[in-house]
């Protein structure tokens, strides 16, 4: 059998403090960078990562009743707490919705501190 798969296109864009949008998106930090992820919903995606040669650190703003994975997958951290990276050159995150409350780690790299 054969058939059509359609993906949709995730919007890219680079900067410093930005506003994710779902369902999907990826965000490039050219500088010390916060971004808020909307309230999370199973299946929204958001990849974060500096930019080529930028080493600083990103934050994952705290959003209301929302909890970030560890990235040791090991439990979360705290709800209304923000999670940072340790602001080296290639420091990324990707985040996957699971729920309307909690945010799982796909991948990521460098070091994160999930509070």
């Amino acid at each position: 059998t054969t058939g059509t798969c359609a993906v949709a296109a995730i919007t890219f864009a680079t900067g410093t403090t930005h506003t994710l949008v779902a369902p999907s998106e990826v965000w490039e930090c050219t500088g010390t960078c916060t971004v808020t992820p909307p309230t999370p919903a199973a299946g929204y995606q958001f990849c974060v990562r500096n930019a080529d040669n930028v080493a600083t650190v990103i934050t994952l703003a705290a959003v209301a009743s929302t909890l970030y994975e560890k990235t040791t997958f090991a439990g979360y951290g705290t709800a209304n707490t923000a999670s940072t990276s340790g602001g080296a050159a290639g420091d990324k995150i990707c985040i996957i919705g699971k729920d309307s409350t909690h945010y799982d780690v796909m991948s990521y790299n460098g070091t994160w501190s999930m509070p």
